[in-house]
């Protein structure tokens, strides 16, 4: 149902468009929508999360990652800090690509660091070297690690995380077809294993011996993928292709967002928390994360300028400023001002003329509006609550609206009023 309210007067009518979060998500007639440091959430849009120190980053940091509830760093001088803690590992190996953790004999614990050419396991402080080979990404999936190294994805015996000697039925190798290109992500998606290569996307079931497992092609046709951008949402595995932003439910992919929408670096750095995918991008030549939930389809971005991102079940951790941040769902002290813009149609009857006279922002908080049209520009900071006039009416049907709210603000709508006249 549009929200649009009509009322006759003696010689013109007014029209009311009231902009809801639902509405401005879900109606052709608007276009161009971007929050940034807002978020829809219910019946109306709120400060988008906020983010609490957490430690200082060591110098030339280079990626995050987390694990069983450990934040790592990695950085230019291929050592490996725990945080908060401080605790530092040296690697003799460059191109740290996943940090993995499997629980072994009495709940002990183990992480496996995959490199480009070497594996290392660390339990506690206690690095060692498990094979002097490597690979581009790993996961963890039905008790054996998998990783991928140009097209062959190697993998475990079940319940052994450090054997990869061959052997018949437990440990081996699937190659792909060079066609597809490289794997360039691999994740533990509910039963299965999915694979991501730079061309296709397959459905590995990897249960019992090897000689069971069975690859199912994912249909897709959403251009070169991404490496690095693959995360597990829950009901969908996001990432991202040259053509945009795609989302699978292990059956079929499908193009989401168009590239034209991001704005996505060289170097990707992404991750999945509660359900939302969150990616690290460039806008303006500015830092800032986007944020997307592939279930509801909504989206904003932060307005936080993260230079590193990482996220797992244990939260988002955000690097800017040589200091690491863990993201909140709650934002204590909303910081820049939130700020929602688009653009709008007005049909108006053949041979009426249109004016903007009013708008009416209806929540809490501190407030300004812009609004465009064809004729001009108009700016002024309603009342929360209260129908206030514009400086001077301003004509035409098709109108922009930036609205940037501050504080711990509530917008349930912001209502444009418009009159007609032959």
């Amino acid at each position: 149902m549009i929200p649009v309210k009509q009322f006759t007067v003696p010689g013109r009518s007014s029209t009311v468009l009231r902009l809801t979060p639902s509405y401005v998500r879900r109606s052709e007639r608007v276009s161009g929508a971007r929050a940034v440091g807002l978020r829809e959430q219910g019946e109306g849009w709120i400060p988008a999360e906020g983010e609490t120190e957490i430690a200082a980053l060591a110098d030339r940091t280079l990626a995050l990652f987390v694990s069983e509830g450990t934040l790592y760093g990695y950085d230019f001088d291929t050592k490996l800090t725990a945080y908060p803690t401080g605790m530092s590992v040296p690697l003799s190996q460059s191109g740290l690509r996943a940090v993995l953790a499997t629980h072994g004999e009495n709940n002990a614990l183990t992480r496996y660091l995959i490199t480009d050419g070497r594996i290392f396991s660390l339990a506690g402080e206690e690095l060692r070297t498990v094979v002097t080979m490597g690979g581009r990404c790993a996961a963890v999936h039905r008790e054996r690690i998998f990783m991928g190294s140009g097209n062959v994805l190697r993998h475990t015996a079940p319940l052994r995380p450090g054997e990869w000697s061959l052997t018949k039925d437990e440990t081996g190798t699937l190659t792909f077809d060079p066609a597809v290109g490289d794997i360039l992500a691999i994740l533990s998606f509910r039963d299965d294993l999915l694979v991501f290569c730079t061309h296709a996307v397959f459905r590995l079931e990897a249960e019992g011996r090897e000689l069971d497992f069975r690859v199912h092609p994912v249909p897709f046709d959403g251009g070169a993928i991404r490496a690095d951008s693959v995360a597990d949402c829950g009901k969908y595995a996001v990432f991202c292709t040259e053509r945009g932003l795609c989302r699978t439910d292990g059956r079929t992919a499908s193009l989401v967002r168009t590239a034209e929408d991001l704005a996505l670096p060289s170097r990707i750095q992404a991750g999945a928390w509660a359900g939302k995918y969150y990616v690290h991008v460039q806008q303006d030549g500015a830092d800032d994360v986007f944020v997307y939930d592939p279930e509801e389809e909504k989206e904003h971005f932060l307005g936080i300028p993260a230079e590193l991102l990482t996220a797992g079940r244990e939260g988002v951790y955000l690097g800017h400023g040589g200091v690491v941040y863990r993201l909140e769902e709650k934002n204590e002290n909303p910081q820049p001002a939130g700020t929602i813009s688009l653009s709008a149609e007005m049909t108006a009857q053949s041979g009426a003329r249109r004016y903007l006279d009013e708008v009416t922002v209806f929540g809490r908080g501190e407030f300004s509006l812009t609004v465009r049209t064809e004729e001009g520009e108009r700016s002024l900071s309603p009342v929360a609550n209260v129908r206030t006039p514009l400086p001077s009416v301003l004509r035409g049907g098709d109108v922009s609206v930036t609205l940037t709210a501050k504080g711990d603000f509530f917008v349930r709508s912001v209502d444009l009023h418009f009159r007609r006249q032959p």
